[in-house]
């Protein structure tokens, strides 16, 4: 096969196509399996119309998190392993992941395929729920070399886990090894994990890592919870991009509590997650869709998620629109590595709501982003001269003027109209 290398990294972000870009992906984990080709069309149209630029899709199915499906095509056959423990691989399967991915290309979309998700690894809380599933050594070299025949190396940012906790030895062990592996089939591609919300990824996988991703999951967590995930992976990025690879699903119920996620809390997540260090991508996610869910076909996990959406109903969640602007205006500021370490901005109010407000600043190009969850007033200090160079406001997805009272050269109170909610703040600093 012809050797193209669609995504690598740069200066912290990702590259597309030989273009810096803000990777948008949604989230769209069994529609390899699941989804048929027309389907797969409509799909694709759809999120590239919208300015979606990336989605992610799990190779072999998430087997305790589905919608069931009768006849479906299947990487391997589930029926065989659960009564002999025998893995034989679907060849018909294979050849549909590289059509999809011709599909993909042609609409301007890069997939992120997770490779082997927490079910099939020794030691883990995924095997614990699907005993009989973990896939010995002999299974995985023949899963890769299927990979192998169809992947072309450079075109798919590979995950190489998903959901996993890295909670014991064999369970990081076998991912280390996993990862040498999929590191040798495709040296030229980027390679990164997907771990639970709880987890913290071991060092000697972080080493392995090109790009470092993160979720912070479907709890009823703390607002904080992605902006803290996102200032941990960015203080140990290096180089390398950060993203959230999964915030809050739109319509997901809040994980085993009262409620569903609406549209402006999922925006809040993405943009705290941003503005807070994961600022070279994110993911968007609809409940009904990752799963493919169709009508009143059952699903594995009401007893969390709740009842899914069906899937041409999630596809048009408003909370997807939400997540394209999200790109449109950080391709637009061009500011791919913002710290919230950075001690070149701070909020200086202090009371309720103060601590709310999340500041990133992108040292190489001297741009900062704030993220006012409550809108303003905020007053906001620099060590440099501080620009306000646009403001928007995030319900309406529209730029509004601002009122900026300078206190000195280094000190600007912005304040935002009273009819603004939620806002994000570009300034240039200097």
């Amino acid at each position: 096969m012809a050797q193209n290398v669609r995504l690598r990294t740069a200066d912290g972000s990702f590259v597309v196509d030989g273009r810096q870009r803000f990777l948008l992906a949604d989230t769209v984990w069994s529609a390899l399996s699941d989804a048929t080709d027309d389907e797969w069309a409509y799909y694709l149209d759809r999120r590239a119309r919208q300015g979606f630029n990336g989605a992610l899709i799990s190779v072999l199915p998430i087997l305790h998190d589905r919608s069931a499906k009768e006849g479906g095509l299947a990487p391997f056959d589930e029926d065989l392993v659960r009564a002999e423990g025998v893995w034989r691989f679907n060849d018909g399967f294979f050849r549909r992941l590289r059509e999809r991915l011709d599909m993909a290309e042609r609409y301007g979309i890069v997939l992120g395929l997770v490779l082997l998700w927490v079910n099939y690894v020794e030691d883990t809380w995924g095997a614990e729920r699907t005993p009989g599933f973990v896939m010995p050594g002999g299974a995985r070299d023949e899963y890769l070399h299927s990979l192998a025949e169809v992947v072309r190396d450079g075109e798919c940012l590979l995950v190489v886990s998903g959901d996993a906790a890295f909670t014991s030895v064999a369970e990081v062990n076998s991912y280390r090894d996993f990862s040498e592996a999929v590191r040798a089939k495709w040296p030229k591609s980027l390679l990164t994990f997907h771990s639970a919300p709880t987890a913290t990824i071991p060092v000697e996988l972080q080493a392995l890592a090109d790009a470092l991703v993160f979720q912070s999951g479907h709890h009823g967590e703390t607002p904080k919870c992605a902006r803290e995930l996102a200032a941990r992976y960015r203080s140990i990025a290096g180089n390398r991009p950060v993203m959230n690879a999964e915030p809050a699903y739109e319509a997901h119920r809040v994980g085993g509590g009262v409620g569903r996620f609406g549209r402006a809390t999922v925006r809040r997540r993405i943009w705290e997650s941003v503005v807070g260090g994961a600022s070279a991508g994110v993911t968007y996610g609809a409940h009904g869709l990752w799963s493919w869910h169709r009508g009143n076909e059952p699903f594995s996990s009401n007893h969390f998620s709740g009842a899914p959406l069906d899937w041409r109903q999630a596809l048009l969640l408003p909370g997807s629109d939400d997540a394209a602007t999200c790109r449109a205006i950080m391709e637009g500021v061009g500011a791919y590595r913002l710290d919230p370490g950075s001690r070149d901005l701070a909020v200086v109010d202090q009371g309720w709501g103060a601590d709310e407000v999340v500041v990133g600043v992108d040292a190489t190009s001297a741009t900062a982003a704030v993220y006012l969850p409550n809108g303003g007033p905020v007053t906001l200090r620099g060590t440099k001269q501080i620009t306000l160079k646009c403001a928007i406001d995030l319900e309406t997805r529209s730029e509004v003027k601002c009122c900026v009272d300078m206190a000195d050269e280094n000190t600007a109170t912005v304040d935002p109209p009273g009819t603004v909610s939620e806002a994000v703040l570009i300034l240039q600093l200097g």
